[in-house]
């Protein structure tokens, strides 16, 4: 059985070549594979719930894909590269300590994104139902969100230069990092767009204020130009409008109780009462300081 599971090399977005489980082996056959083994397939095949992958303390690539599987078990931190495709799951295991770098689980049920480790780059996790994500890693640089239901996304990481979130039920954008070179966020409920950097080659959106738009350099500079623009407009528009207000509170609340405070005529009587100073001009002068 030796040349069933031998270890195969990584290619095309860290996917394997070919299975080495499916449904033509045994049941025990995952409980007979080494201890020492790096890379894994299993591939239409029904897999027992109480699936042991911990004994794999060297496993490194993991792909799994068309088997039916709410749960999923535990996983040695020595993952890397992980492919969890159609397999009808709720929730993913806890991969906070482990050594992940990529991750593919599209084709499945979840709500929630567990917490990825900061060594994670690559995040696809297409045609879920996903309602928010959170606390994404600052290490990652490609994410994949297409065909979700998200209604909020808290931030951006810095490195991040892929962003796909198409398909989704978002109305604003998180602030854009200037590293990103393609965004593609059409068919969401944007009503307005983040201030976007030059230096995006790929933009591909649907605003309310914007309209649809699909397209590479040099035309993504014109509506960048737009979006950069009418943002500025707002802000200025709102700080000018908040403007008066902010000064009275500012004034009401603030500066006026603190210098009532503190020029109350019971300080200055005090001061006086404790100064050797007969120099009523010297006194105020400090006491104005």
């Amino acid at each position: 059985m030796d040349h069933i599971y031998n270890s195969y090399k990584v290619k095309n977005n860290y996917m394997c070549n070919h299975p080495i489980v499916s449904d033509d082996v045994p049941d025990n056959y995952i409980d007979d594979l080494p201890y020492d083994l790096t890379d894994l397939c299993i591939h239409f095949k029904k897999i027992r719930f109480s699936m042991n992958l911990l004994k794999f303390d060297n496993l490194i690539v993991l792909s799994i894909a068309g088997c039916k599987m709410k749960t999923f078990p535990e996983l040695p931190n020595s993952i890397k590269y992980l492919t969890l495709i159609n397999l009808n799951l709720n929730h993913l295991p806890n991969l906070e300590n482990t050594n992940l770098i990529m991750i593919e689980c599209s084709f499945n049920n979840l709500i929630l994104l567990p917490k990825f480790p900061n060594t994670l780059i690559d995040l696809t996790c297409e045609k879920n139902k996903l309602i928010e994500v959170l606390d994404l890693p600052h290490s990652v640089r490609t994410i994949n969100l297409r065909h979700n239901n998200l209604k909020h996304i808290n931030y951006f990481s810095n490195e991040s230069k892929f962003i796909y979130l198409s398909f989704n039920n978002l109305k604003s954008l998180p602030t854009i990092p200037k590293n990103v070179v393609e965004l593609s966020c059409s068919d969401n409920k944007l009503i307005s767009m983040p201030e976007i950097k030059s230096n995006i080659t790929f933009l591909n959106f649907e605003c309310e204020v914007f309209g649809i738009y699909k397209g590479n350099n040099p035309e993504n500079y014109k509506i960048i130009n737009q979006i950069n623009a009418i943002n500025r407009f707002k802000s200025t528009y709102y700080h000018l409008l908040c403007k008066k207000k902010l000064r009275q509170w500012l004034w009401k609340r603030v500066r006026e109780p603190k210098i009532q405070i503190m020029y109350h005529p019971d300080n200055l009587k005090q001061l006086l009462d404790n100064t050797e100073n007969n120099n009523l001009e010297e006194i105020l002068d400090d006491w104005c300081k």
